[in-house]
């Protein structure tokens, strides 16, 4: 796990991919969605090779150059998923809400910098894997 006071060339190291840690950190959840949560796990990774996880948050987090995502697991409807521009607060970045919009997202703006995907299940995760990777590989853009 990484700490909050790791230097960027710290966190790359102690990130894996996949995160033994991650995989270790979900098993002892024991969580009904485990298997959707698995597959957005797998797209994120899949979406570029730089993408490494970890956990931030107590949560399965993914980093390139700084974390920009993290799975929202209090969520109580569906699998979510947190967009960002990294793990400490920075000026607001309004680059992030002129990104393209991704057709069948359900995109819900949070502020300039972040916003929050949802699926209702791992069916419809599956519908739009293709969209969701091309989202990941635009918001790398911005890190």
């Amino acid at each position: 796990m990484t700490t909050k006071n790791a230097s960027p060339d710290a966190k790359t190291v102690m990130a894996h991919k996949p995160g033994p840690e991650v995989d270790a950190f979900m098993a002892a959840l024991a969580r009904p969605d485990q298997a959707a949560i698995a597959e957005l796990r797998r797209l994120i990774l899949e979406a570029d090779p730089r993408v490494h996880e970890g956990i931030k948050w107590n949560a399965p987090s993914f980093h390139y150059r700084d974390w920009f995502a993290t799975v929202h697991l209090r969520a109580k409807d569906g699998l979510q998923l947190i967009f960002h521009l990294g793990a400490k607060p920075k000026q607001q970045d309004a680059r992030a809400a002129a990104l393209p919009a991704a057709a069948g997202l359900n995109i819900q703006w949070l502020a300039k910098d972040r916003c929050l995907l949802k699926f209702a299940n791992l069916d419809e995760l599956r519908r739009h894997q293709e969209t969701l990777q091309e989202f990941v590989r635009q918001w790398l853009g911005l890190l």
